[in-house]
């Protein structure tokens, strides 16, 4: 994402290719109070992972890795226009010299404008604690993205009025206490290069999300009801490209409200033949989402997931079809979302992309007051990764003409404390099995047990995740993370 400009005669500083109207090398200082207007952002926070020219190799600080001091009171309207991803304040790109051991500092300098990461710390000791990018008491106006951070951020205290979108927010991060205005009484509301608003875009992989106490206002459709919900006036849409990069449980919501928002303008997702697509979800602790539709959960957590049946765990789920959701009471109460990981030698791979519309089989739920008849079902497809929801029982099974996998490798990469699957799959009579748990893959760290076969479905969904039966048609048994590594949490008030 973005492009790479080179110094030249011409171009003396490479970054002048993004020139902004506040550039900030070192967030580590105190901002407040300032007004940007135009340019490539309005307030640009470029990363250096080490000093520059004059001052290269001079001292091993990394100005990127720490956050600002204060970042309090500042505005912005009318920037990130040129380049989609930036916006009114951009928190991306790398500047740095092309020979990365030219201790002169006299090579030349490399710019790139897009997708480049930082690690924020709370002190200057690499080994001190991540901490996060803050941005407080802001509004921004007119942009592409009011707020765009290719990295960890909290945006707290926040106006967003007009923009494209009211922020683009990855790594582990936090908006709250915000008011989202997609359309207001200027005149340049709604006309190019920004003539479509939406209020947020949940990613697709490898981000930790929450969005809390966010007012979304003046959200109308465009009437046009195109197929793609990013070419309409959606408060939230998710990013669905992708077989690989599938999501895991990772966007969270509490206290949301819509004012002048008609509930079909709430959601959208847009239905593709891959995963992300299928696997789209929502927490949404308070079922404050969920009550836009009519479905009153009394304040409690519900579960909203993509349009397959798949995520119709139970009858309570309801089917929104101008969200292209199924909605669904989060019952029982420690339900969660829950992803993992298959791989079978020569089959199901992690790192290959192969086609998202090979489907080689299907994940389908059963019991707790499924018909046999209903096919609440998840196509499998040769790139790794499922994600669904806790306390269900999946069935998996592979297309006749690849029979059972004679060996399958089951990676719980998100699977919460107290919570479990039930998985069978179908194996032919006679076939013997030997099944353990493992660590890392290690049979010498604690929590490897070899599984003992008992006799019956009730016995091993009853245990504690240490047994396995087989009735000559179906293996079984329950998946439970032993490791309880809580490490990755993110949490905020």
């Amino acid at each position: 994402v973005g492009e790479m400009l080179t110094q030249t005669e011409e171009l003396s500083q490479p970054a002048d290719s993004a020139a902004s109207g506040f550039y900030i090398t070192n967030a580590y200082n105190r901002i407040f109070g300032n007004a940007a207007s135009g340019g490539w952002a309005g307030f640009s926070f470029p990363n250096l992972f080490k000093p520059i020219q004059n001052n290269a190799y001079k001292t091993n600080f990394n100005p990127s890795s720490r956050p600002a001091l204060e970042f309090d009171g500042n505005t912005a309207r009318g920037s990130g226009n040129i380049f989609g991803n930036s916006g009114c304040i951009y928190v991306g790109g790398w500047l740095r010299h092309s020979n990365d051991s030219d201790s002169s500092g006299s090579s030349p300098l490399w710019y790139t404008n897009g997708r480049v990461e930082r690690t924020t710390r709370v002190s200057s000791d690499p080994n001190s604690p991540e901490t996060n990018l803050t941005f407080t008491n802001i509004k921004t106006a007119l942009c592409s993205m009011g707020v765009a951070d290719w990295s960890s951020a909290q945006v707290i205290h926040y106006e967003s009025h007009d923009n494209y979108r009211a922020a683009m927010l990855f790594g582990k991060s936090w908006m709250g206490d915000a008011i989202v205005v997609g359309q207001t009484k200027n005149p340049l509301s709604g006309t190019p290069p920004i003539p479509i608003r939406q209020g947020f875009e949940f990613y697709d992989t490898y981000t930790q999300t929450i969005l809390t106490d966010v007012v979304f206002r003046n959200f109308q459709l465009t009437g046009e009801n195109p197929s793609d919900p990013h070419n309409d006036r959606k408060v939230f849409v998710s990013m669905t490209h992708s077989d690989v990069f599938k999501p895991e449980g990772m966007s969270v919501v509490r206290n949301i409200t819509f004012q002048n928002t008609k509930a079909e303008a709430v959601l959208g997702v847009y239905e593709q033949d891959n995963g992300s697509s299928r696997m789209f979800n929502l927490f949404d602790t308070d079922g404050s989402v969920a009550s836009t539709m009519g479905l009153n959960t009394n304040g409690k957590a519900a579960i909203i997931g993509s349009y397959v049946d798949w995520w119709r765990t139970d009858n309570t789920c309801v089917k929104n079809i101008q969200w292209n959701s199924w909605v669904c009471p989060r019952s029982p109460p420690s339900r969660e979302i829950v992803h993992l990981g298959f791989y079978v030698p020569g089959l199901i791979d992690y790192g290959v992309t192969f086609k998202p519309y090979d489907h080689i089989g299907n994940f389908t739920l059963f019991g707790n007051g499924i018909q046999r008849t209903e096919r609440r079902s998840l196509p499998i497809t040769r790139n790794s990764g499922v994600t669904g929801v806790s306390h269900t029982n999946w069935y998996f099974e592979l297309n006749d003409n690849y029979g059972s996998p004679a060996e399958i490798e089951i990676n719980l990469i998100q699977l919460p404390t107290d919570t479990y699957i039930n998985l069978c799959i179908p194996y032919p009579s006679g076939t013997t099995f030997n099944i353990d748990t493992r660590l890392w893959n290690n049979i010498y760290l604690p929590n490897y047990y070899v599984l003992s076969q008992v006799s019956t479905f009730e016995q091993v969904s009853n245990g504690n995740g240490t047994l396995y039966m087989f009735d000559g048609t179906y293996m079984c048994l329950k998946l439970i993370d032993f490791s309880r590594d809580d490490s990755e949490n993110f949490e905020r008030d």
